[in-house]
């Protein structure tokens, strides 16, 4: 009788054993998701402003757009922009999500495609004005939700 019972302890603290183990990942996940989802809401700001530092300079380079040199800087800022736009696109997830891939698509299409084989850039003044307005439009947006992550929303 007393084997039966040794028999029954084993199972149940194997059973124990193996709840603790599912208990112990899962809070594992939750803490890793939830401190990036706090470095995330540290880090936005700073990207914001980043984005908002390169837009200014990208104005500043449109008004002397149509010489070369110029062009080749408003590109260097695009690629600028391009990088910081990948990491708030990983920060925000669904919300503005899609915007920031839609001005990544828009700034592929200034640059040229380089998928099979060569595409020409198609590098027109109104084709980059409406990148920058879709940036500040993007900046803004950004701004309203870092505002209601202060606000704790």
């Amino acid at each position: 009788m007393l084997a039966d019972w040794k028999d029954y302890l084993s199972i149940v603290a194997d059973v124990a054993s193996l709840i603790s183990l599912f208990v112990a990942g899962y809070a594992a996940y939750a803490i890793t998701r939830v401190r990036s989802q706090v470095v995330d809401r540290v880090r936005l700001p700073d990207l914001v402003a980043g984005l908002e530092k390169r837009g200014k300079t990208l104005a500043t380079l449109m008004s002397g757009y149509d010489n070369a040199d110029t062009q080749g800087q408003v590109l260097l800022e695009l690629a600028r922009c391009e990088a910081i736009l990948r990491a708030i696109g990983s920060k925000v997830g669904r919300g503005s999500g899609g915007r920031t891939d839609a001005i990544l698509r828009e700034i592929a299409r200034y640059k040229g495609s380089r998928w099979f084989g060569y595409s020409p850039a198609v590098t027109t003044r109104e084709q980059a004005w409406r990148i920058y307005t879709d940036l500040n439009g993007l900046i803004e947006e950004l701004k309203n939700v870092i505002e209601e992550q202060r606000m704790g929303m």
